[in-house]
């Protein structure tokens, strides 16, 4: 017998959508605003169950669509994209404040005054050619532009073809077809290498919450916004699988699904095993696996590099050939490390979330172009990483309220045996106390 069907549910804007199962394919139903995520997997299950109800609630959202409010005649490209914004805005885009800002100053002085209907293609053109000059001027990236260009295009597109029927005021699409602004030199992509990060982890000079963090990062190949919003009930110790849900809005400062609004599961890393374990034994009652504050993270990143006397040029250069590191860069250690270990492109892309397989060539292209001897990827993890038996102050880094202490059960749980002046004694087979990696137990 088939696992009873539940339904899945969606954060998006200030309201969950249900996505359930009808008549072969899958539906989305809108839920009220303000309902709690339990409430909303109890309406999940509740229109799976009963599918008359569900269609009855499609046709009830389709007559809301249609009755939406007139489309405003004469309305201007700066009116529609205040419209096109808002309902962006609704359905949980996170990038509508980025959006607007860079509409109000590199669109709207070309095209704002103009009825949304009566643009056409040759002033698209006009204003790929503004945007152009902008780049050679080097009064705005090419990078950004790029994404405007985008946004534009949606727009547009929307404009002609949205589900939104009070979005729809034209027949056509203008910006089908042109030729989008240039492109520049792409930027080397700045990734730590795996003695770089031991060097790191190992550095009892940055907080250990931090140091903590960024293993994880790299480890479950998460963005920063996906690793703080880890509940234990993601990760599953005993089978070693974890689960990414959840990401959070800091527009919106509330939780809403992952990037690509598609969870995402993969077997644990095991060398994370053992740190998971310790973080598991220090959990408290809020359900998160970890608590950092999670504010200015590049700079406190780059910091924490410096101090453990990672010093690498590329790390660090910010200009048209560079990327300085950021925290997001994590993530992309964990893609390039798989892609150095030779896992399958198929195997990268579900595990990082990607939807475009020319995104995960770009790790594996990084991979192929590392030479010397940087390490192993995913190396066991120093045992200063988890933690001490002694107690140590709460610092500005640790929200939990938690102290870091890591009772015997948990340490041989780990394949910690002891402790000692020089440090934490690691599993049998290791070198010396105090600066020896750890094994999986």
């Amino acid at each position: 017998m088939g696992r009873r069907r539940t339904g899945n549910v969606l954060l998006e804007g200030n309201r969950y959508v249900a996505r359930v199962l009808l008549d072969g394919r899958y539906v989305r139903i809108h839920l009220s605003p303000g309902m709690s995520e339990a409430r909303a997997r109890e309406s999940a299950q509740f229109y799976t169950d009963n599918p008359d109800r569900a269609r009855a609630r499609l046709e009830e959202q389709a007559r809301e669509r249609s009755s939406a409010a007139p489309i405003p005649k004469g309305e201007t490209f700066a009116e529609y994209l205040e419209r096109w914004l808002k309902d962006r805005d609704e359905r949980g885009y996170s990038n509508v404040g980025s959006d607007r800002s860079a509409f109000k100053l590199h669109v709207l002085p070309h095209i704002g005054t103009k009825p949304i209907t009566a643009i056409t293609r040759g002033d698209l053109e006009k204003l790929v050619q503004a945007l152009d000059g902008q780049i050679a001027r080097k009064e705005y990236s090419w990078q950004s532009v790029s994404k405007l260009w985008l946004a534009v295009g949606k727009l547009f597109k929307d404009a002609s073809a949205s589900k939104n029927l009070a979005l729809r005021v034209r027949a056509d699409n203008p910006a089908l077809g042109i030729t989008p602004p240039d492109r520049g030199t792409e930027k080397s992509k700045a990734y730590l290498y795996p003695d770089e990060f031991l060097k790191l982890a190992s550095c009892e000079g940055v907080d250990l919450e931090l140091r903590r963090l960024y293993a994880l990062a790299i480890y479950l190949y998460c963005r920063v916004s996906e690793v703080l919003q880890l509940r234990w009930t993601d990760i599953d110790l005993d089978h070693g699988v974890a689960h990414i849900r959840r990401s959070y809005d800091r527009q919106r400062k509330q939780e809403k699904g992952t990037k690509g609004k598609r969870p995402r599961g993969f077997r644990i890393e095991p060398n994370l095993l053992p740190l998971l374990r310790v973080l598991y034994a220090e959990r408290d009652d809020s359900g998160f696996v970890i608590r950092v504050r999670n504010w200015a993270m590049a700079r406190r990143f780059r910091k924490a590099l410096t101090r453990a006397g990672i010093t690498r040029p590329d790390l660090f250069i910010a200009d048209e050939l560079h990327k300085r590191i950021t925290f997001h860069d994590l993530r992309a250690t964990g893609c390039t490390w798989m892609a150095l270990r030779g896992d399958t492109p198929h195997v990268i892309m579900q595990r990082a979330g990607h939807r475009n397989f020319e995104t995960t060539m770009l790790y594996i292209r990084e991979a192929e172009s590392v030479t010397g001897n940087v390490g192993e990827p995913f190396p066991p993890l120093p045992a200063s990483l988890l933690g001490s038996t002694v107690e140590r102050p709460r610092t500005s880094g640790n929200l939990s309220g938690n102290l870091s202490r890591v009772p015997r059960s948990v340490r041989e749980t780990a394949g910690i045996i002891g402790q000692g002046k020089l440090g934490l004694y690691p599993f049998p087979g290791c070198d010396a106390p105090g600066r020896t990696l750890l094994t999986p137990a």
